[in-house]
């Protein structure tokens, strides 16, 4: 019998995973509960079991039972009582162990097999326990059959009756950091922090990182080689795309990271009330935005900044980066800002009054923009008179930009010269093809009226 108890005790222990000390606890309680149903619920009882030879004694009132003694009166039903309250207290020290394993691995990722559905939800089998994946943290996206392996994030770990009961999550944004965690040594080794998490299950993820070692890539290293840690992270996640960010102190040159691939142009904040004014050219209006608005919402969420797009259209930039602009100007600051780099907007901001906008534009220039030089405006060729008769009317004036050449009034034909045609020296310069002017022989005429010389 003393032998039984002890090979009894360590047969729990092996395979409840429960400490000897719990279950002689048990059996000393299911004892006790033998002799109160025997006894009588008023009597007093205390029952001890020797860890080592496995001796059991107990004291019922003022009198001792020993060993031979406690086999002798427990009968049937007080030993049926007995086992029931011994698998009870089994089974809570069994919980009690369950309960604190889990809680110990709250945050992170439990690897098992789908065992069944309830309802909607899926019950997920992690060995000895099972886990529970409600609808609300499941994905949308994806599908799962009967023995499938899956990973999830342990959401949280409570105590439901004699059960323990394991809440999975693949919806929450700590499982992606979970996953990259077990993928990337340098996270584990705190050499790389994951500082920021934004993501749309089943879609897309932004990851904000940083690195506390200046010899170390915080991207390259989360990306592995040719990709091959962020692509096992992927796959896990059915191809839900992943985007690492590089954390950066300065708002602003961590909100343009953090909407890449789109390119900035200028940024302007309110720090009172965390809502930056994100400038962009046309063509960067809808990647900047991004399909159904996930880029600038997945970016807002992780800068923590409400961001506003606007639209500045090319020729407003072109036009403010070769003219100078009054201080103050909007536009002007954001022109700056677009060739200075993200510094340039707190540059204008501290320029000495009275400083031309301008000159702090041309100051802060980083790579500056081709200028574009304004059309010549050319003078029109001066051509020479055409042949016409003196009734002709004048030429039409040039454009109003230049004065119109005064047209030489007609002269009088000399003598001897055909009347409508050009003296010998002026034909020579005209842009009409050349012509030879024939002297005519000249004759002598009857004296005319001053009518017909005028025809």
């Amino acid at each position: 019998m003393r032998a039984e108890i002890l090979r009894l005790v360590d047969q729990i222990h092996r395979e409840k995973d429960i400490e000897q000390e719990a279950v002689f606890i048990g059996l000393e309680a299911a004892i006790s509960s033998a002799l109160l149903k025997k006894w009588g619920e008023e009597t007093a009882v205390q029952v001890f079991i020797d860890r080592k030879s496995g001796e059991v004694t107990a004291t019922v009132g003022d009198k001792a039972l020993g060993h031979e003694q406690l086999r002798e009166q427990l009968g049937r039903l007080a030993a049926q009582t007995g086992k029931q309250v011994l698998f009870q207290k089994i089974r809570e020290a069994s919980r009690e162990v369950v309960y604190l394993e889990y809680a110990k691995k709250l945050g992170t990722i439990a690897t098992g097999s789908v065992m069944r559905y309830e309802g909607s939800a899926i019950v997920v089998g992690l060995g000895k326990v099972e886990g529970y994946l409600p609808r609300s943290e499941q994905v949308s996206s994806e599908r799962f059959r009967i023995n499938d392996r899956l990973k999830a994030y342990i959401l949280d770990v409570q105590k439901n009756g004699n059960q323990v009961k394991i809440i999975l999550s693949r919806r929450d944004p700590r499982f992606v950091n979970a996953l990259f965690e077990i993928e990337v040594p340098e996270i584990r080794d705190k050499t790389i922090e994951v500082l920021d998490i934004a993501r749309e299950p089943g879609h897309r993820t932004k990851i904000a990182v940083s690195s506390t070692d200046a010899n170390v890539d915080c991207v390259g290293a989360c990306v592995g080689v040719r990709g091959s840690r962020v692509k096992s992270i992927r796959e896990e996640l059915f191809g839900e795309k992943i985007e690492i960010v590089p954390w950066n102190e300065v708002p602003e040159l961590f909100i343009v990271n953090a909407l890449k691939p789109a390119e900035i142009v200028s940024i302007d904040l309110d720090y009172d009330t965390r809502r930056a004014r994100v400038y962009v050219t046309p063509d960067q209006q809808s990647i900047t935005i991004g399909k159904r608005g996930q880029n600038v919402r997945l970016a807002s969420a992780l800068s923590h900044w409400d961001l506003d797009v606007v639209t500045v259209s090319e020729d407003d930039i072109r036009r403010l980066k070769t003219e100078d602009v009054d201080e103050g100007d909007e536009i002007g600051t954001l022109v700056g800002t677009a060739r200075g780099g993200a510094d340039a907007d707190t540059a204008l901001k501290e320029r000495a009054p009275g400083e031309a906008a301008g000159k702090a534009i041309e100051y802060i220039e980083i790579e500056p923009a081709p200028e574009e030089s304004a059309p010549e405006e050319s003078a029109p060729e001066e051509s020479a008179p055409e042949e016409s008769a003196p009734e002709e009317s004048a030429p039409e004036a040039p454009a109003p930009e230049a004065p119109a050449p005064e047209e030489p009034e007609p002269e009088e034909p000399e003598p001897g010269q055909v009347p409508g045609t050009a003296p010998a020296a002026d034909a020579e310069n005209a842009s009409a093809p050349e012509q030879t002017a024939t002297e005519a022989p000249a004759v002598e005429e009857p004296d005319a009226s001053p009518e017909e010389e005028a025809g």
